[in-house]
Parts: structure tokens; C-alpha cells; sequence
């Protein structure tokens, strides 16, 4: 059972096992590093009536990792580099569960 924010950082979130290490940066120097789970997936888009896959990448990861102070500070428009490629963050969904989704774009 997870109980807490170390519990759940230790039982998904780590990188000897699920996770993966991000990195975010933005305007003014902003830099962190976060472990995440990643999903490459694609996404069926029909394009002059015919079906052709368009990226639809996300990661998932601690709501607490994406705070300071308690209020979230990673924004859209920030830059997730994960496997040596950087994506542009385009929304956040918080769970309220202690988990995030965040979705990208190349």
C-alpha cells in the first residue's frame, strides 16, 4: 500500500525499476530533474482521408516534483528532455492522488 510521497517515489518512481530521469528547463535558468514514466505512444490521425500515427507522447510523475512551495511551477512551453530528445510541455493533469500527467509535443 502507499502511504506516502516516499512511498509512492520509492515504489513507481524509481530508476532502478519503472522511471526514467527527465530534465525541464524554462525561462530564467529554471532547471529540474524529476524521475518519470514515459509513454512514446502514438495517435491515429486521419489526414485527407487517410489514417496516418502523429506522436502523442506523455510522461507520468510525482505532483510534488512538479511544485515548489506547494504550487506547481513547471509550465506549458517548458522543455522535458528524455532520452536525449526535447519535447515541449503542452498540459498538465493533476490526479490529485499524488500523480501527474504531463503531456508533450515535438
Amino acid at each position: 500500500m502507499i502511504e506516502t510521497a516516499e512511498d509512492l517515489a520509492a515504489t513507481f518512481f524509481d530508476t532502478d525499476d519503472f522511471a526514467e530521469q527527465c530534465v525541464i528547463t524554462g525561462s530564467g535558468g529554471f532547471t529540474r530533474t524529476l524521475n518519470v514514466i514515459f509513454n512514446p505512444t502514438t495517435e491515429q490521425v486521419t489526414l485527407y482521408d487517410t489514417n496516418v500515427e502523429s506522436p502523442d507522447p506523455s510522461f507520468i510523475c510525482r505532483e510534488a516534483d512538479l511544485m515548489t512551495a506547494g504550487v506547481v511551477d513547471v509550465r506549458r512551453g517548458m522543455i522535458a528532455t528524455l532520452r536525449g530528445v526535447g519535447l515541449t510541455i503542452e498540459r498538465i493533469a493533476l490526479d490529485q492522488v499524488g500523480t501527474a500527467t504531463v503531456f508533450l509535443s515535438e
